[in-house]
């Protein structure tokens, strides 16, 4: 985002006035959690402000400031000078790029004194005095220029789309202009319908399939009144007036991330969005695609920035550890709000806690695939890159939970009678279940133990994915090609199904027993199709690939 990365304001409605707050690295996507009437909507009318020269001056706060970090761009009056090194104003600009510079959007977007960039006790110049105050006003003026590229959308919690008569071709936070703008740009051979019929189609479809297809969307007059409607797949067209509200929702996000940088007056500039309880009666699935969908648009478009108020905790999944995505905690004690950064899981409790969401009404990841070690853990996921066709990401298609071995005899995954009570249910952790199981054999018509037997009997009943390994460990199917590579070594032979891996690696690693992590972590990026393909890993990956789908209901092409 090429604006700011810090906020700093006080005194604006809930947010007391003795109290400075920060929102510091601001990202592409922003999320503000918190209870209802906590103050999420006052962040949205705080950042509207920081674009909106007019609201600065209407809006009662009392302080707004912005941090913006220098670029060489802010001081084109001196880099543009062909003999810039010679430029008197050279040494400030050096000297300021990468600090960050506190602009006063209160105050008619002039600089604090107070927050100069400069210091004195560095300067030996007389007139440091007026050196330093036309440098000011040059970056002033330049950012001035590039705040006036950016324009504030807002969609509001309240918000409808509903026939309309036609002709205006503006949107309105609350969704009014949504069928005019849809009708236009259908009808209008200007505006090109394939941008409603495409590629808003196309997106819409990619956040509500496989729940929904729709084929096709359309307008038809009735009386003075345009409507819109969609059609299913095997299905007639039906009127968008009578679909519920999370529908509206999402096609009211597409058309302000589509379709209003294409409206008039909005082409060239770069959008901040400010987006209120999207969740509002959407399914949770539908809600995970669309925070999905907007935290890949905001971060492959470029310049721009979503700012997103919920009180759903399925934004803390959607959002929590993504690189360019920042999770705010807004809560309200003694009418007096406050604002705090998650930065780590007992933060996320916290919010939990906050909004009254019991650890057994967690969502959690889609399934859960047992392995016996961390290492074990490891494999599996590079064989599923390797051989699935689907980019499967863990922590939202699966998790990967470790049994720890011989563990393995105190659980179950069938609970039947009171005797089996003292085993750990896998199904009561999570209902969708795989488990990959070492043999443990060193021939090839060894028994396999009873306790692994009664495991892959119980999940067999259950319909689920079990793999006891053909050969005695997980480490057995490691390719000689990818071994030698991570060692950098000649690795002569290929371990057999049923050596020790222990034993066949010693000579080559010595140290495997006590650091089998940091040799999966060495091997696992020469893992490739090419040499992974040994015994029986393809088809039991592609057969856990298909369980993994059918939890995540991904159809199969």
């Amino acid at each position: 985002m090429d604006v700011f990365t810090n906020i700093r304001f006080k005194g604006y409605k809930s947010f007391s006035a003795d109290n400075l707050l920060n929102l510091d690295d601001i990202k592409p996507v922003n999320i503000f959690i918190g209870k209802n009437n906590a103050g999420k909507s006052n962040i949205l009318t705080i950042v509207e402000t920081c674009f909106d020269k007019n609201k600065a001056h209407s809006t009662s706060f009392d302080s707004l400031y912005i941090g913006i970090p220098l670029a060489k761009n802010h001081f084109n009056f001196v880099f543009d000078d062909p003999h810039y090194e010679e430029n008197v104003y050279y040494e400030y600009a050096k000297k300021s790029i990468g600090k960050t510079f506190w602009f006063d959007v209160k105050n008619n977007r002039k600089i604090n004194s107070n927050d100069s960039i400069y210091e004195r006790s560095e300067q030996n110049e007389e007139n440091f005095s007026d050196m330093a105050e036309y440098t000011l006003e040059k970056i002033v003026n330049n950012i001035n220029t590039i705040l006036d590229k950016w324009v504030f959308r807002k969609l509001s919690a309240e918000r409808n789309i509903v026939p309309e008569s036609g002709g205006d071709c503006r949107l309105e936070s609350d969704g009014r202009g949504a069928s005019s703008i849809i009708e236009i740009f259908i009808n209008d051979v200007e505006h090109k319908n394939l941008f409603i019929r495409d590629e808003l189609l196309a997106a819409l479809n990619k956040i509500t399939m496989p729940e929904y297809n729709y084929k096709s969307i359309d307008v038809k007059r009735y009386g003075s009144s345009w409507e819109v409607f969609l059609q299913e797949e095997n299905a007639g067209l039906f009127a968008l007036s009578q679909c519920g509200s999370g529908l509206k929702t999402i096609l009211l996000v597409l058309l302000n991330l589509l379709i209003a940088p294409k409206i008039k007056g909005y082409e060239g500039k770069n959008i901040c969005y400010g987006f209120e309880e999207l969740e509002n009666n959407l399914h949770p699935a539908l809600q995970r695609r669309l925070f999905d969908y907007i935290y890949n648009y905001a971060t492959t478009r470029g310049n721009v920035c979503v700012f997103l108020t919920t009180h759903s905790h399925m934004a803390i999944n959607a959002f929590f550890g993504k690189k360019d995505a920042q999770i705010y905690h807004v809560t309200k004690e003694d009418n007096h709000s406050d604002i705090q950064k998650i930065k780590d899981h007992f933060d996320k409790v916290a919010i939990l806690d906050d909004l009254g969401v019991k650890a057994s009404d967690l969502l959690q990841s889609n399934g859960i695939i047992w392995v016996e070690g961390p290492s074990d853990k490891r494999y599996i996921k590079r064989w599923l890159e390797v051989f699935s066709d689907e980019k499967f990401e863990e922590g939202k298609h699966y998790q990967i939970v470790c049994y720890a071995g011989k563990l393995l005899s105190h659980f179950s995954a069938e609970v039947v009678t009171e005797e089996e009570m003292k085993y750990i249910n896998m199904l009561t952790i999570n209902r969708n279940a795989a488990i990959i199981i070492d043999s443990d054999r060193k021939y090839a018509n060894d028994t396999i133990r009873a306790t692994k037997v009664k495991i892959q009997e119980e999940f067999a009943g259950n319909n689920m994915f079990c793999w006891i390994t053909e050969g005695k460990e997980i480490e057995n199917y490691l390719p000689v090609e990818a071994i030698s590579k991570a060692l950098d070594k000649n690795v002569e032979k290929q371990c057999t199904l049923y050596d020790s891996f222990s034993e066949y690696i010693e000579s080559s690693f010595t140290s495997f027993k006590h650091n089998k992590i940091e040799f999966a972590d060495k091997v696992i990026p020469h893992i490739d199709k090419n040499n992974a393909n040994i015994a029986d890993v393809r088809d039991k990956i592609l057969q856990l690939s298909k369980a993994i789908k059918r939890w995540n209901n991904i159809k199969e092409p």
